[in-house]
């Protein structure tokens, strides 16, 4: 018998997250404050990821190197943390 339980991990976080910012969404919520604060939380979320791949504990473990591009250099790093620059 087979437990698929990853789905499940997760779920409990996501639905705190649900309850957390769907009260921003009353109302009487200044719109102009929670586009400050939903940007902010993005920013501060994007930086996270980005620190959490710089550490390369998380995310592919393959390694990464130059592309084209500084663009596609930088879509390779979020995609595999190990990028190569030389």
């Amino acid at each position: 018998m087979f437990a698929f339980l990853y789905p499940l991990i997760p779920w409990p976080g996501v639905m705190m997250l649900g309850y957390l910012i769907g009260a921003m969404y009353k109302q009487d919520y200044i719109s102009e404050k929670r586009q400050k604060q939903l940007l902010l939380y993005g920013i501060v979320i994007t930086l996270f990821f980005i620190a959490l791949r710089l550490t390369n504990f998380y995310g592919d473990p393959s390694e990464g190197h130059m592309q084209k591009n500084i663009a596609f250099t930088v879509l390779s790093f979020l995609n595999e943390p190990n990028i190569r620059l030389h």
